[in-house]
């Protein structure tokens, strides 16, 4: 039936009226699992992504001393690494042995540095708020400005400043 029958008769016959609406729901049904495959395409896609880009995103080790926050590294020989950036807040660092390491920017506030060795390694921008650095040797150490500002409580056995490299 073509639509001007359809307007002359008003309306579509009963029968045609169902095959139209099975027809329609086919439609509908096949659009909607068109777009659900490809939101399940997108879904399974983004979750791939975000899980590789976790991974990547996981701590490294470097020398035996996995590299993040709240880590220990008590004693590790770390030296003429790049940390620059990395985040080893609250990090126990005693003793460990960073000469000529890359710790630019890095985020050392709250970590242990007790008896630390930093000569000649990069501090350039790293924060170091609050970091225990007691018996710390800093002797040519690089730093912003050629100094390194440390807080009156932390200065036993430490060297106030540094001289820019």
């Amino acid at each position: 039936m073509d639509y001007s029958t359809y307007v002359t008769r008003g309306g579509w016959p009963r029968a045609a009226g169902r095959q139209a609406e099975r027809a329609g729901a086919r439609i509908e049904r096949n659009q909607y699992v068109a777009a659900m495959r490809s939101f399940v395409k997108v879904f399974c896609l983004s979750f791939l992504a975000v899980a590789l880009l976790a991974g990547a995103a996981q701590a490294r080790t470097v020398k035996g001393c996995v590299i993040k926050a709240k880590t220990s590294c008590a004693g590790k020989n770390l030296s003429g690494q790049n940390l620059r950036g990395v985040n080893l807040s609250k990090a126990d660092l005693r003793g460990a042995n960073l000469k000529g390491a890359n710790l630019s920017y890095a985020d050392l506030s709250y970590a242990d540095l007790s008896y630390a060795d930093l000569p000649y390694a990069n501090l350039t921008g790293a924060k170091l708020y609050k970091a225990l650095l007691a018996r710390t040797q800093f002797y040519s150490t690089i730093c912003q400005n050629g100094m390194l500002t440390l807080p009156s409580t932390n200065t036993a056995g430490v060297l106030s400043t540094c001289p820019a490299y």
